[in-house]
């Protein structure tokens, strides 16, 4: 019995990733269903799974244009890293999780969204964002609400991926609350449902590999029940077929071998000497009354015979008079006399005509039907017959005819007979089938939940999965179990039931993902699911009106659609009472509603009011609104906002309105450019509820306003030591890759600029360590300056030790220029240590022009070797070709002086005289023309006051000092 250790983690999972119109897309599917935790963390999104899932192959993201990398942790958990400003979503679909990325550009061209600013004009109006914010109308939502059907566009797969020629096996679900009587059947290449239940609302689900090949489904409303048909897709028309029931819930498998096929079962011939006593008969014990269908393709009648059960199949037959389809289970006929009849009659299905049947000589019927079951190729489909004057075809219907959640139709017994109901119910539930079962816990689900009673209908609907495991993602079963986890608050796992594919085309769940987005604070998604029309929740009892309405309302108002919000409202202030709860709601709302037509008169009334009462929730709600409008209206200041803000800070914990008191605290913050409050506020704020929305617009918010500060013409007006301590303390916010760097880069310069030297190179170091090629190279030189010109020649040194490498990779054009730099640099370390010969060795290198002129000329100087100095520097002054006919520039007038300077200690005496002659009438004009005098005068007229003048002016002249300084610049 050793395998049955082997763990779950054996079973295939399958990654698929595709790029979508406004989102991108990476899927997990698994062989059954599994629970999941997720949530984001800046750009990183974990998802953990309670199935074990190792993969040895990871999807390609080439095509993904919000994604960086998908990797996984362990056996349970995956990370996905997406790009700055995306946010993910995690939503279940079956035995499917499917992970959608939003945000930043599509590959569709969209207007860009708004970024908040770190520092906002102090006369802008809305510093503090208004309580209710209008959605954005972006191009796309910041999450989708619900998985659209999966129809991904590049399949990367740790199975091996099956021909997409063959025919893979899938499946049909259609469930209800009641028991259904049903046929399944093929028309050419048309697949059809027929159910004896009218009305249905929902649709049959497909599931299987090439699921998004099936086109939508054709409902057709008939007399007593309902059809479905489908086209099948070109490599499932010939694929078998099987039926599978528990009575309330029926799966039709296509091409799945392991299924066990129904008994095809033939008619018994009764022929009679009179031909009106002819008949077909069939052995049908569970045949339910005939349903009559008109084909919208061929404009004919199919007379269909639902059953309770399965087991039960028919093979296509031609007869003179009528047509039997190929059917899986129940029968299907298509008459071609009027007078065809079919009837039930004990055990059996009859077939007659009242003008006779005619069939064909005995003697060819084995034959006939030898042939008959071999299975005809798939027909070709005809050419649709025109519609006769005056005929009209039968209707294909959408779902909007008929709405799953009926809370006045379930509502017809009060709540005392609800609870007597619900013991004689439970009571003889033993004595009933499981599909029995679980029709009657259905039923007292819809009559709780029309009573408020949603911790009794949770109960009941769990208790009706767990007898009929099958109902468990049936439509209507999902939609129940949602709304009863909206009425307990548990608006998370509602969202993960409404979300459910089966319910897309249902239009009354647009409300239910609607509230249920709203109460988990997801404002910009709920109003893109809020629809116009109000005509249902008119009809609802008070106790859900007054439980979700005024979500809705405040959806309307969010997404800035005052008029829908006012209807909603009046829903509920046209009744008699309203509980406090309700009514403080409502209030708030309509000073939301007052503000965004302009009354912010009457709206700080509202708010006014509720900021005083006793109920915490909306004395949060209400202040925040209130400090909100009087900061925009400037009738107060930014201290007094803070002031403000920072009281309600305590009175309300625990939820989104924390996240967002703080939010609009720390931005207030911001603008007053008291970053290190701002920041902590709003980290503090963003981790609340890191899984929640808001926690990632807050952390947006953070990230651009850090990038701000270290833009240059911020940086610059920032105290030096103010920008360090940000960087330092919220380091969490530096955005990655060259953007990241640049910051870095941009906070070392200012540094420098401040001669906070040391604190400088540490940053610089870490660029270093974070950079390859030339951009670790210059790094390095950038680090070896400001040690040099801190003093630490040994620290320099020891920045250069890594640069042959990359420069030895480099080309010749981008390396020369960084070798002569580096030369440069190691050259001054080398004078610093007082080994002159060593700077001098390395100096000769490189061409002995410009810096490297100038530098050899200070090395001489400062290690006293005067003849070195006076003929780097005469080279120098050579080379700035001075012309004594105009002004020289003070560089000149240096240069000029140095030379003689270190021809006066060299007692050059005749090229001294020389330069005394040729330079003496423009230095007159210059600053140093006293100097140049004494320097340069005969030898028998200097003193030894000039000699020590002379000797105080070489201890000050750094000539390489100008290059160092380019470094802070």
């Amino acid at each position: 019995m050793a395998f049955m250790l082997l763990p779950l983690a054996a079973q295939a999972l399958e990654i698929r990733a595709s790029e979508k119109e406004n989102f991108s897309r990476v899927v997990f599917e698994f062989p059954q269903r599994t629970d999941y935790d997720a949530s984001q963390q800046g750009n990183i999104f974990r998802i953990t799974f309670k199935t074990p899932a190792p993969a040895t192959t990871i999807p390609s993201i080439s095509a993904l244009t919000r994604v960086e990398k998908i990797a996984q942790s362990n056996d349970t958990v995956f990370e996905i890293t997406v790009k700055s400003g995306m946010s993910a979503r995690a939503a279940a679909l079956g035995n499917r999780v499917i992970v959608d990325i939003k945000g930043g550009p599509s590959t569709q061209t969209s207007a860009p969204t708004p970024t908040p600013e770190a520092s906002i004009p102090s006369d802008a109006p809305d510093v503090l964002t208004p309580p209710i914010e209008p959605v954005k109308k972006a191009t796309e939502p910041v999450m989708p609400a619900v998985a659209p059907p999966v129809v991904e566009t590049l399949k990367t797969t740790i199975a091996a991926e099956k021909p997409t020629g063959a025919a893979s096996p899938h499946t049909i679900t259609l469930g209800s609350s009641s028991a259904l009587s049903m046929a399944v059947f093929k028309r050419d290449d048309r697949l059809w449902l027929v159910t004896n239940q009218p009305n249905m609302v929902v649709f049959p689900q497909v599931e299987g590999r090439q699921a998004e090949d099936f086109p939508p489904f054709d409902k057709i409303a008939i007399q007593g029940g309902t059809a479905y048909r489908v086209q099948l897709p070109a490599n499932l028309r010939t694929a078998g077929v099987v039926v599978e029931s528990e009575g309330l819930v029926w799966k039709i498998f296509i091409a799945t071998p392991e299924k066990q096929k129904a008994i095809d079962i033939w008619p018994l011939r009764t022929i009679e000497a009179n031909a009106a006593d002819n008949k077909l008969s069939w052995k049908l014990p569970q045949a339910q009354d005939r349903l009559q269908i008109e084909d919208p393709q061929y404009h004919d009648q199919i007379i269909v015979v639902p059953v309770t059960g399965t087991g039960f199949a028919a093979v296509p037959q031609s007869f003179l008079q009528f047509e039997l389809l190929e059917s899986y289970t129940g029968l299907a006929f298509v008459p071609e006399i009027e007078t065809f009849l079919v009837t039930k009659e004990a055990d059996q299905v009859v077939v007659r005509s009242p003008d006779g049947l005619m069939f064909s000589p005995a003697s060819d019927v084995s034959g006939y039907i030898a042939e008959i079951k071999k299975l005809q190729a798939a027909k070709a489909e005809p050419a649709p017959a025109a519609t006769k004057e005056g005929e009209v075809a039968a209707p294909v219907v959408s779902a909007k005819e008929a709405g799953l959640i009926r809370f006045e139709d379930w509502r017809q017994a009060g709540l005392e007979e609800l609870k007597r109901q619900s013991v004689s119910v439970l009571s003889g539930l033993a004595a009933k089938t499981p599909a029995g079962q679980a029709e009657d816990l259905i039923a007292l689900t819809k009559s709780s939940l029309a009573h408020g009673q949603s911790a009794e209908a949770k109960g009941f609907i769990d208790y009706a999965v767990l007898v009929l495991p099958g109902l468990a993602d049936t439509a209507e079963v999902r939609a129940l179990r949602g709304v009863a986890l909206l009425q307990l608050g548990q608006a998370d796992l509602a969202y993960r039931e409404l979300s459910a594919s089966s319910l897309d085309n249902i239009p009354e769940m647009a409300y239910w993902r609607s509230i249920a987005l709203a109460m988990l604070e997801d404002w910009q998604q709920a109003g893109t699911f809020l629809p116009q029309e109000t005509a249902i929740p008119t009809n609802w009892p008070d106790e859900i009106k007054y439980r979700f309405i005024p979500f809705m309302a405040e959806t309307a108002l969010r997404k800035g659609d005052i008029a829908l919000g006012e209807r909603l409202m009046a829903i509920l202030t046209n009744e008699a009472t309203l509980p406090p709860y309700v009514k403080m709601h409502v209030d708030y709302l309509k000073g939301e509603s007052a503000r965004q037509r302009g009354d912010n008169e009457r709206a700080e009334q509202l708010w006014e009011e509720l900021s005083k009462s006793t109920d915490d929730l909306y004395r949060a709600r209400a202040g925040l609104a209130l400090v909100s409008l009087q900061y925009s209206q400037k009738k107060i200041d930014q201290a007094e906002a803070i002031d403000k803000l920072e009281r309600l800070r305590y009175a309300w914990r625990g939820d989104a309105l924390e996240m967002t008191v703080n939010f609009r605290l720390g931005q207030v913050y911001m603008e007053a450019k008291d970053y290190l409050k701002g920041f902590s506020v709003l980290r503090n704020a963003a981790s609340l509820t890191p899984e929640a929305e808001l926690s990632g617009d807050i952390t947006a918010f953070m990230v651009e306003s850090f990038k701000k500060i270290f833009q240059p013409e911020t940086l610059k007006e920032t105290d030096p030591l103010l920008a360090l301590t940000v960087y330092e303390e919220f380091g969490e916010l530096l955005p990655p890759g060259e953007e990241g760097k640049a910051i870095t880069q941009a906070l070392a310069e200012r540094l420098r600029e401040a001669d906070m030297l040391e604190q400088s190179a540490k940053l610089l170091g870490k660029q270093v360590k974070n950079s390859s090629g030339l951009e670790a190279v210059t790094a390095a030189t950038q680090l070896a300056a400001v040690r040099l010109i801190d003093r630490n020649p040994e620290a320099a040194l020891k920045a250069l030790e890594g640069v042959e490498e990359p420069l030895s990779k480099a080309s010749t054009e981008d390396a020369e220029p960084k070798r002569r730099e580096i030369a440069l640099l190691r050259a001054r370390a080398h004078s610093q240590l007082k080994q002159p010969d060593e700077a001098f060795k390395v100096l000769n290198t490189i061409p002995q022009e410009g810096d490297a002129l100038r530098l050899r000329a200070d090395i001489a100087w400062q290690s006293q070797r005067w003849q070195d100095a006076a003929e780097a520097l005469e080279r120098l002054v050579q080379a700035e070709r001075i012309s004594v006919t105009r002004p020289m520039t003070d560089a000149q007038a240096n240069l000029v002086l140095n030379w003689a300077v270190a021809l006066n200690l060299a007692d050059n005496r005749y090229v001294l005289a020389n330069v005394r002659e040729r330079f003496a009438l423009a230095m007159q004009s210059t600053k140093n023309a006293k100097l140049f005098d004494v320097v340069t005068r005969a030898r028998q007229n200097a003193g030894l006051a000039d000699r020590e003048t002379i000797r105080s002016f070489t201890s000050e002249v750094d000539m390489f000092k100008d290059f160092l300084e380019s470094y802070k610049k």
